[in-house]
């Protein structure tokens, strides 16, 4: 890349890898490539910020916006009101809050170190749209039979309607979990789920059980996309960061091509090969401080958080005297941990970094 073209992208605080292509008068891969063999050659990130607000930046990570308004015993009171009940004989599905440490203990909002736990239960009757479908097509082969006549869509819905109604009580039950923290003192909301659905609909009945919820998604400087792919090409990671094993890469356009590496040296030839020609880490496996393993996609989720044998480590170093106070123990240390990461993360997708001091660097222009 011309020294000249880049000094003058480097002043564009919101210049994007597209621009610098179209400036430069080469492709988005080049551009890509030339900024990871100046990475290699600084040993320092040097990142194209995000043109505008793109849909990646749009889909973060949830913060609470100011400080939660509710304390870990008033926001008990508030959970109570809408707390889990198993479903009755005529109902398909049930939603509330039950307590977060199991069976035996009463609290809905536990408090630890700075956090509070809560507890999503959802539980449905099993009854699947086969076994309706195999009841209903029994009845309407009666009905034609009996009265030699067609029978219609209007009284199909209802004979559908009738058979669930009957079936429905007879169903098997099966609940689910869904674990969350509010961390008070840092201010995230922590969802453990991979799922964007799962997670919206705890934090929906959570702002319908407490009126309101000041969650915002962040902005970040730099879209998530565009910084994997940078580390990735470059090898060179933030401090607290190590690449793990596994990434996943996207081609542009709409076939969208995709290529995944699992347990594979990632800075390979066939790997890299595979970003000179235009692909992007749409996921990336990170490792973080040799303490937590997780895959961290292009709208900033986090997925198969992992603690490694470190976390079992400090956890030797104490000896709980009942279930409860290992639990307590164990979230205290997972919680903090998690909290640490975060604030690495945030970090690491809006740094402060002075183009103009980078390109000087580099081509000796100031």
């Amino acid at each position: 890349m011309d020294a000249k073209a880049f000094a003058a992208i480097a002043a564009d605080k919101n210049a994007s890898v597209k621009a610098a292509a179209v400036k430069c008068g080469i492709t988005q891969g080049s551009v890509s490539h030339s900024l990871a063999r100046l990475e290699k050659l600084l040993g320092k990130q040097l990142i194209i910020r995000r043109q505008g607000l793109t849909e990646e930046g749009k889909r973060a990570l949830p913060h609470l916006q100011g400080e939660f308004p509710l304390a870990a015993e008033e926001l008990h009171e508030k959970l109570f009101e809408r707390a889990f009940t198993p479903c009755g004989s005529e109902q398909r599905e049930s939603l509330g809050w039950s307590a977060p440490l199991g069976a035996g203990t009463e609290s809905l909002a536990h408090a630890v170190s700075g956090c509070t736990l809560i507890r999503l239960a959802h539980q449905e009757r099993l009854l699947p749209a086969s076994v309706i479908k195999e009841e209903l097509d029994e009845r309407i082969a009666e009905i034609q039979e009996r009265e030699s006549r067609k029978v219609g869509s209007k009284e199909k819905k209802e004979l559908r309607e009738q058979i669930e109604f009957n079936l429905l009580p007879q169903a098997f039950k099966r609940t689910k979990y869904l674990d969350a923290w509010i961390d008070t003192s840092a201010g995230w909301l922590v969802v453990n789920t991979a799922s964007s659905t799962q997670a919206e609909t705890l934090t929906g009945m959570l702002r319908k059980t407490i009126g309101s919820l000041p969650v915002i998604a962040l902005e970040t400087a730099i879209t998530p996309i565009s910084l994997l792919t940078h580390w990735l090409q470059s090898g060179v990671m933030p401090g607290a960061f190590e690449l793990g094993m596994g990434a996943e890469l996207v081609g542009a356009g709409e076939g969208r091509s995709k290529v995944t590496f699992k347990a594979h040296e990632l800075q390979a030839e066939e790997v890299q090969a595979n970003l000179d020609h235009g692909k992007q880490v749409s996921q990336l496996e990170l490792v973080w401080q040799d303490k937590i393993s997780f895959k961290l996609d292009q709208n900033l989720q986090i997925k198969r958080l992992k603690f490694l044998d470190v976390f079992d480590d400090q956890m030797d170093g104490h000896d709980p005297q009942s279930h409860a106070e290992k639990v307590d123990i164990e979230f205290a240390l997972m919680s903090g941990e998690v909290r640490e990461l975060l604030s690495d993360l945030m970090a690491a997708f809006n740094p402060d970094i002075s183009w103009e001091d980078a390109t000087a660097a580099t081509f000796g222009t100031k």
